[in-house]
């Protein structure tokens, strides 16, 4: 609950501009890697990620907010997709 609160409070101050995306180049293919094998763990009998994922994809992101909103999509894609789903970068 306090993770959920400090993560409200921050997005809040984002949004009022008391803070800025700090950017940063990031390998976003091993962070969606990342993220994927960490579902993997939570839902070991569950065998319902696909991964497409190109190598060596960098982007200049805040890796902080992309990996919150990727974690929230595969989650979300998890809980309501219906079954297996595909990942594909």
């Amino acid at each position: 609950m306090r993770n959920l609160i400090e993560e409200l409070l921050q997005l809040s101050r984002m949004e009022s501009g008391k803070i800025k995306p700090e950017l940063e180049d990031t390998n976003f293919s091993l962070l969606l890697d990342e993220l994927i094998q960490e579902q993997k763990i939570i839902y070991p009998n569950e065998d319902t990620i696909e991964e497409k994922i190109q190598k060596n994809i960098v982007v200049s992101c805040d890796r902080m907010l992309v990996e919150r909103a990727l974690r929230n999509l595969i989650i979300n894609a998890h809980q309501y997709g219906g079954g297996a789903y595909v990942i594909e970068l």
